[in-house]
């Protein structure tokens, strides 16, 4: 599975438009261990492409602090499951919370 994570000075970045790369972290969906990571810039001036370009990156998850509704349907539109309220960490700590299960995703908060 693959984990993006928007990045400003090597913490979470908050909003997304914030960004200056993205990490991309990879971990086995059974054993919740990080296979690998990257980072890599994200496209200039092109907000409305970055839920297609992540796709293409093959994100499936997408951590971010806040996000509204409309612009959450155009990840889920893609096939990226969007967690939000995360805290403005690094990645490695992100992706710890989010193994952990203490990060929520929209789909989360729509169940009943």
């Amino acid at each position: 599975m693959r984990i993006a994570i928007p990045l400003a000075e090597g913490k979470l970045a908050d909003p997304l438009q914030r960004c200056q790369e993205v990490a991309l972290v990879d971990i086995d969906p059974h054993t919740g261990i990080v296979q690998g990571r990257r980072s890599t810039p994200v496209p200039p001036d092109t907000p409305a492409v970055v839920p297609e370009w992540l796709a293409d990156q093959g994100a499936q998850v997408l951590i971010v602090g806040s996000m509204g509704r409309r612009e959450r349907d155009r990840f889920s539109g893609r096939g990226i499951r969007t967690v939000f309220g995360a805290p403005p960490e690094t990645p490695g700590q992100l992706v710890a919370a989010y193994v952990a299960g203490r990060l929520r995703s929209q789909q989360d908060v729509d169940e009943p």
